[in-house]
């Protein structure tokens, strides 16, 4: 195939992950390419190619590379999907006309015929495609994108007719991408190193890992995947981070490298970067369309204004990537919930548009994107690895040094915060860690110690290490008006995330300076002087940008606004009573979750007793609290006090045990869960906050929190009724490898369970975890055996899908002849139950085998592996598969002969000797054999 012919057919093929969800392996690349070559080949419409000059052929080729063109082949995809129509076919031509008329590539006499030529080529790659990997189109999800793409489409073609050039746009698009480059090709430093404050970020940026959820709920801990990854193979996802983990810094990176057309698949698209907090007070009170506060952005930000038509063209026609940074910065659950509804709503209205979305972790559950439309990913903590790339890096910028100096402090930093491993993998706190270090060879050893010393470092020290004299003094002065100005800031009522410099002097000098100067005039004097020493030199507190009359001040990064607040809140009134009237307000609110750790750490460091006295107010909270949600909230604070403060034994104990009460109170059976875990109305959040009091990760609490939790278990099963989840954590845990509760503490808990006598509860569960008794499945029904296993995020394969993949399909790696001679025992002990259900029992199952889980199962299965089970087993798993074969679009795609005949030979009467004679060579026991003959020959009854 030429250039033009194979930069159509991989356009095609990059359309899947938009359509069907899924990313091409090579075996099906080079299948696709052979049906494509085949196609074209027979074509004679592809002769006009051959007679375009080398201009003509490039200038093509970087039309059908092009995301309008993309959006073309999306409609054609989609149509395949939903049916061509004369009308849909003239629609789509037209747009093609158009569009290829902008590019002015033929005459008018030639545009016609390349016109066809085009839409022909386009037709046979996307034939190829569907024809090669027929399930990648064919599914509800394939569908119901369709039906977007249809009307984006009639848009499209209306919003063609009323463009006469794409001059306009393609300028606005050249300046954006220009703007976007040179705000964002540099980083930010926390200190001054060899005099720049800024540097190249390919000097000092390291890769984040990236770790995601698949499609049916498990989490992939062992799959680690990059941004590149995700942008080749994702339209849309979320990134979700913990404070200073580095979501900003990634998300400005992705819109550099789109700027810079660094990505080749992302080639011409346009970054329009969205940061929530600048526009959090209009997202709150208006009522405006995304669209709308897209314009204010491409305003406010890149200072370049839109002009008519322009960004609707780029959005409808893909050439548009959209970054949304820190929904998390709205706040309240409600506002956040409200923003999400209109991210998904824009989507829908869009969806050839890419769209990443970053929030951070706490309170992102409460008011999340459809995960169906929008995957999640979190940035994890930068590895051992990671830490020491970053450090090297950082040492490296100091060129006044020797390099033999520069190996020594990345040496002894990494040994001297190697007790702080934790808080040395937040790049944030890295960052800081090694501008401290630079400055004064030392390191303190928790979060709020760590700011105050950063900070002090920032406004005073390291000028005077360089020499340069400090006007003002860090405890006497800046430090009062710097935790002043952050609790206004971060309760400014619009929710602005800066202030004009007029209003801060008015600030400063009314309620910071008024007192220390007899004359006013002195006052405004000192805080004019104090905001010119944070614009030249501090890094906390600095200029944020400005409009034509006055600069407006803010602080660099969120999390020192959060700890100067946090070190106020605390100032104000140090009593646990006053602090807690005010954190216990605002628990809803995810905006709060930092200030509130912080303040109770600095509360517990600072004054006697302060971290239990705040604890004993909240529990005593938590166990007069009625409402189900608020009573969440006060639990999972709780619990992330575990990773501030060391509490006594009595109150960590308590926290410990209403988080295993709130855990528990859902029923157990509702933990069976019918298809994927995005179709469950399912309160994930109560498991959430036991997996979180198991990834504590104060040292000194460990220990005691996988004691107490051991304890609180047992004794919620004891106490709680079997119909509880107390007996299904109990009994999850001491599953070991194939626990739904993946957390850090997890298999410590599980040791401690096991020194202790398992208890009725537990066994109850422990049974319908493995595999259901015989009362149970006659107690639940037959879909006991089909439903699958949920807790929080984590969703695992039904007990029935289990057993078939051990009895029929090739063995795991990991599988032991153990193992399976266990689980033919079990489908031994299964037989007598199975045949008790009637043909309209296995025949109702079918609902539950239609997940992914369920999916690839039958082209797997080999009947060689049926062959070496005992007879009585062999009945069973076959039983087990009538669901499955009941779906007969899967069973085209049985590779074993054996197994195809008996899989089609319900629906195919010309199969059913031939499957008859394997079930009798099988020698099945008679009440299995007349089953599945029965069913095999059509019967609607056993009987």
């Amino acid at each position: 195939m030429g250039p033009i012919e194979t930069a159509v057919l991989r356009g095609a093929s990059s359309l899947l992950p938009i359509v069907g969800r899924k990313a091409l392996s090579r075996r099906q690349q080079s299948r696709i390419s052979s049906l494509a070559e085949e196609t074209l080949a027979a074509d004679k419409t592809f002769d006009f190619i051959e007679t375009l000059n080398d201009d003509q052929v490039r200038r093509l080729k970087s039309f059908v590379e092009s995301p309008q063109f993309g959006q073309l082949a999306l409609q054609v995809m989609t149509s395949v999907i939903g049916g061509f129509t004369d009308e849909l076919h003239a629609d789509l031509r037209e747009q093609l006309r158009i569009s290829l008329g902008y590019e002015q590539i033929f005459t008018n006499a030639d545009l016609l015929q390349a016109v066809d030529s085009i839409q022909e080529l386009l037709y046979s790659s996307i034939y190829a495609v569907r024809s090669s990997i027929p399930d990648a189109l064919d599914s509800g999800h394939a569908a119901a994108i369709a039906a977007r793409v249809a009307a984006a489409a009639a848009r499209n073609s209306e919003l063609l007719t009323r463009i006469d050039t794409l001059d306009s746009i393609n300028e606005f698009a050249r300046k954006i991408g220009a703007q976007v480059r040179a705000l964002h090709a540099k980083l930010t430093l926390p200190s001054v190193v060899a005099h720049a404050k800024t540097v190249s970020r390919d000097k000092l940026y390291v890769e984040p890992r990236l770790y995601g959820f698949a499609e049916t709920g498990e989490e992939e801990a062992s799959k680690p995947t990059s941004l590149s990854h995700l942008i080749e193979h994702q339209s849309r996802f979320v990134i979700l981070g913990d404070p200073g983990a580095g979501k900003s810094t990634l998300t400005a990176k992705l819109a550099f490298d789109l700027a810079s057309n660094r990505s080749s698949s992302q080639y011409r698209h346009v970054p329009l970067l969205f940061v929530v907090r600048d526009h959090a007070n209009t997202l709150r009170h208006d009522t405006q369309k995304f669209i709308s506060h897209l314009h204010a952005a491409c305003e406010q930000l890149y200072n370049v204004t839109p002009p008519d038509h322009a960004i609707e063209y780029l959005l409808l026609n893909g050439r548009a990537t959209i970054i949304i940074d820190g929904v998390d910065e709205l706040g309240d659950v409600h506002h956040r919930a409200k923003f999400a509804q209109m991210v998904e709503s824009f989507a829908n209205l869009y969806p050839l548009t890419r769209i990443i979305v970053t929030s951070r972790v706490i309170g992102y559950p409460e008011a999340p994107l459809s995960s169906s439309i929008f995957p999640s990913y979190r940035v994890t903590p930068f590895s051992e690895t990671q830490v020491g790339t970053y450090v090297e890096k950082w040492f490296r910028l100091d060129d006044s040094i020797s390099r033999s100096s520069q190996d020594s402090f990345t040496h002894s930093f990494m040994k001297e915060s190697s007790a702080i491993i934790d808080l040395r993998s937040n790049p944030l706190i890295l960052s800081l860690l090694c501008a401290l270090y630079s400055s004064e060879r030392f390191i303190p050893q928790n979060k709020p110690e760590i700011y105050h010393k950063c900070a002090e470092v920032l406004f005073e020290s390291w000028d005077r290490s360089r020499g340069i004299a400090v006007p003002l003094k860090f405890r006497s002065q800046v430090k009062p008006a710097v935790q002043r100005l952050a609790w206004k800031i971060f309760n400014d009522p619009a929710g602005r995330q800066a202030l004009p410099k007029s209003q801060i002097q008015r600030f400063l000098v009314q309620s910071v300076l008024r007192e220390k100067f007899e004359d006013e005039s002195e006052a405004e004097e000192a805080a004019n002087e104090f905001l010119n020493f944070c614009a030249g030199r501090a890094w906390v507190l600095t200029k944020v940008g400005g409009n034509a009359l006055q600069p407006l001040y803010g602080f660099t990064h969120r999390t020192f606004l959060e700890y100067f607040t946090a070190a106020q809140l605390v100032k104000q009134q140090p009593d646990p009573t006053a602090v807690w009237s005010k954190l216990g307000a605002h628990l809803q609110d995810a905006s709060w979750d930092v200030v509130g750790q912080l303040a109770v750490q600095i509360l517990d460091s600072d004054y006697d007793g302060g971290g239990d006295g705040l604890l004993k107010l909240l529990i005593n909270e938590i166990e007069g609290c009625r409402a189900e949600q608020r009573k969440y909230q006060l639990i999972s604070f709780g619990v992330r006090c575990l990773d501030a403060i060391v509490p006594s034994s009595d109150i960590l104990k308590k926290i410990v045990r209403e988080t295993v009460r709130l855990c528990s109170s859902e029923p157990g059976m509702n933990r069976l869960v019918f298809r994927n875990h995005e179709d469950e109305s399912f309160p994930e959040n109560k498991d959430l906050v036991l997996k979180s009091l198991l990834s504590t990760n104060m040292p000194e609490n460990e220990r005691r929190v996988t004691k107490a939790t051991a304890e609180a278990i047992e004794r919620a099963c004891l106490t709680m009724s079997t119909s509880c989840s107390a007996g299904f954590i109990y009994a999850d845990l001491l599953r070991e490898e194939h626990s739904l509760i993946r957390a850090r503490l997890s298999s410590e808990v599980a040791n401690e369970l096991r020194t202790r006598p398992v208890n009725d509860c537990a066994k109850y569960w422990r049974d319908m975890l493995d595999v259901p008794t015989s009362q149970q499945i006659t107690e639940h029904g037959l879909k006991t055996l089909y439903l699958n296993r949920r807790f929080g995020n984590h969703v695992e394969n039904s007990c029935a899908h289990m057993l078939i993949c051990s009895a029929a399909m090739p063995p795991h790696s990991l599988d032991s002849e153990t193992s399976r001679r266990e689980q033919e025992g079990q489908l031994i002990s299964l037989y007598s139950t199975l045949i008790s259900f009637e043909l309209t029992d296995y025949r109702a199952m079918e609902l539950y085998v239609k997940n992914t889980f369920w999916q690839g199962l039958p082209e797997k299965l080999e009947s060689e592996r049926i062959d070496a089970l005992d007879p009585i087993a062999r009945a069973a798993v076959l039983m087990l598969l009538i669901p499955t074969f009941g779906i007969t679009e899967r069973n085209a795609r049985i590779r074993d002969e054996r197994i195809k005949w008996i899989a089609t030979a319900r629906k195919e009467m010309a199969r059913r000797t031939a499957a008859v004679q394997v079930i009798n060579e099988w020698q099945l026991p008679k009440d299995g054999h007349r089953i599945l003959t029965s069913w095999l020959m059509g019967a609607t009854s056993w009987n």
